[in-house]
């Protein structure tokens, strides 16, 4: 048998394009799903790259850096530059969240910031279930599972490390 490499790469780089944009419709599904939109953010910062390495290639997701703390929680932290308080309220805004009478939406983000210096954020808890990304690239719920997608079009060859890597880089 003889196997054409070049064509055989065109082939295997289109798919993979195409599993990064499924990869990323699929992240803003889960996300929009678990009721975590607010600003809209997070979606629009998702952005995926294909890299060509020496044997073999990496699928690169990248995105708003509290991707981390909205998948897995965040420990309690010391004080901060006063920018958590900032993007609380804008989230407050965002959320169209309205205090309680006599607090103002100042004042509510500077409690909520204070609260998550102080104990963290624990996921999952009642308003994010979690597994936002893990859904989607293990194939959780409805999302099919991206490496099994790849499995069926190409030979178990250029896909063997793609979980190991994934729980690898997500630390699940």
């Amino acid at each position: 048998m003889i196997i054409d490499y070049d064509k055989l790469n065109i082939s295997l780089e289109k798919e993979l394009q195409n599993e990064l944009i499924f990869i990323i419709r699929d992240l803003i599904l889960s996300y929009d799903e678990k009721g975590l939109r607010a600003s809209g953010k997070f979606a629009d910062s998702l952005k995926g790259e294909l890299i060509n390495l020496p044997n073999k290639y990496e699928l690169l997701i990248t995105g708003e850096e509290y991707a981390g703390a909205m998948e897995h929680g965040r420990s309690p932290s010391t004080g901060g530059d006063g920018s958590l308080k900032a993007i609380i309220r804008q989230w407050i805004d965002d959320k169209k969240i309205i205090p309680k009478k006599g607090i103002s939406k100042d004042s509510l983000a500077f409690l909520i910031t204070r609260k998550i210096h102080q104990e963290g954020i624990t996921v999952p808890n009642q308003f994010n279930k979690g597994k936002v990304i893990e859904d989607v690239l293990i194939g959780n719920g409805k999302f099919e599972n991206p490496l099994e997608r790849i499995r069926s079009k190409f030979n178990d060859i250029y896909v063997s490390n793609i979980y190991s890597d994934i729980v690898k880089n997500l630390k699940i």
